[in-house]
C-alpha cells in the first residue's frame, strides 16, 4: 500500500519499546511511500493543560527516532485544542532524557518529571514564589528545545525534510481545553473554536493531503488551508543540523498564525484521523468504480 500507519502507546515511557515497534513495522513494509505515526500525548502541542508538562516528556527521545525512520506526519491528541507545527527535525545535540517520576509508594507523581540519568525530579507547575522550583522547571523546558524548524512555512511542500505534527481537538465535543498563553515558535497555526471537528486524509503514491472541518450550523466548513506533501522519492535523506540554516528552537519561516479568539473558526484534527482518511479513500474508490460502470 501507499501508507504505513503506526500507533504508539506513549503512556509507556520506554522509548526503546517504541523504536523497536517502528523498526519492526518499517522492516515489514519498507516500500510504503508514507509513514504516519499516531500518539496520544502531544509532544509538539499548544494546549494549556499538557503541552509544556506531561505532554512533552518524551519529546527529546521521540524526535530523533521519528527523524531516523523518516516519519512524515505525527498525529497527536491529549490537549483538546488544535495546533499544527512547522516541519520539524531534531537539532542533533545532546539533551537530558526524561521519564515518569514516581512517589514513594511506586505510583506516578503527576506533578514532576524525572531525569532518567540522575533520577532528579523537575516540577511541572512551580510556584512563583519558589525560585529553585522555577529554575528547575526552566531547565526541563530548555532541554526540550531539541528541535530545528525546516522549510519555508508553506502549506504545500515537495520532498520535504522534517516531520509535520498535528494535534487534535475533540471530535465529539465532550471536552475542550484552553490554549497555552504564549504560542510556541514551532507552532505554525493553532486555534480553539470550542466546536467538534474532524480531518480527512487523502493520499496516493505521490501526495498526502489533510483537510480539516468543523460542523457550523449543521454543515461541514473547511477551517484551515489544506496541508499537502508531494513526493517524487520514497525516502527523504535527513538534513543534518549543521547544514540547516534555521536556528535551533527558533523560527526561520513565516510568522506563526493564531486564532485564539473564540469567534474565529479553528482548525482541529480528529483523533481517529487515519480511520477517516481510509473511509475517504474508500468512498473515492467506490465513486470511481460506479462512474466506470456507467
Amino acid at each position: 500500500g501507499d501508507a504505513l500507519f503506526i500507533v504508539l502507546n506513549i503512556n509507556n515511557y520506554n522509548c526503546a519499546d517504541h523504536e523497536a515497534l517502528i523498526q519492526k513495522a518499517v522492516a515489514a513494509h519498507p516500500d510504503t511511500r508514507w509513514r504516519i505515526v499516531q500518539i496520544h500525548q502531544d509532544i509538539y502541542g499548544s494546549g494549556a493543560d499538557h503541552s509544556e508538562s506531561d505532554g512533552m516528556v518524551l519529546r527529546d527521545q521521540l524526535t530523533p527516532i521519528f527523524d531516523k525512520y523518516d516519519v512524515d506526519v505525527v498525529l497527536q491528541g491529549h490537549d483538546h485544542s488544535y495546533s499544527r507545527s512547522y516541519l520539524l527535525q531534531g537539532d542533533g545535540k545532546a539533551h537530558a532524557k526524561f521519564g515518569a517520576a514516581k512517589l514513594a509508594d511506586g505510583s506516578f507523581d503527576w506533578d514532576n518529571v524525572a531525569d532518567l540519568a540522575t533520577g532528579k525530579k523537575y516540577p511541572f507547575y512551580p510556584k512563583e514564589s519558589d525560585a529553585a522550583a522555577a529554575a528547575a522547571n526552566k531547565y526541563f523546558l530548555d532541554q526540550n528545545h531539541c528541535y530545528t524548524l525546516v522549510g519555508n512555512g508553506s502549506n504545500k511542500v515537495v520532498n520535504p525534510q522534517g516531520t509535520l505534527y498535528m494535534t487534535a481537538n475533540s471530535a465529539s465535543g465532550s471536552k475542550f481545553y484552553n490554549l497555552i498563553t504564549t504560542q510556541q515558535d514551532f507552532v505554525a497555526y493553532r486555534n480553539q473554536n470550542w466546536k467538534p471537528s474532524y480531518s480527512v486524509i487523502s493520499l496516493d503514491g505521490d501526495s498526502f493531503r489533510i483537510d480539516t472541518y468543523s460542523i457550523i450550523d449543521g454543515k461541514p466548513v473547511e477551517i484551515d488551508q489544506p496541508f499537502t506533501i508531494q513526493k517524487t522519492v520514497d525516502r527523504t535523506p535527513t538534513l543534518s543540523a549543521s547544514a540547516n540554516p534555521a536556528k535551533t528552537g527558533t523560527s526561520a519561516v513565516a510568522a506563526p498564525k493564531t486564532g485564539d479568539d473564540k469567534n474565529i473558526l479553528a482548525v482541529v484534527l480528529l483523533a481517529a484521523v487515519a480511520f477517516a482518511g481510509l473511509l475517504a479513500l474508500g468512498a473515492d474508490y467506490l465513486a470511481k468504480k460506479k462512474k466506470a460502470s456507467h
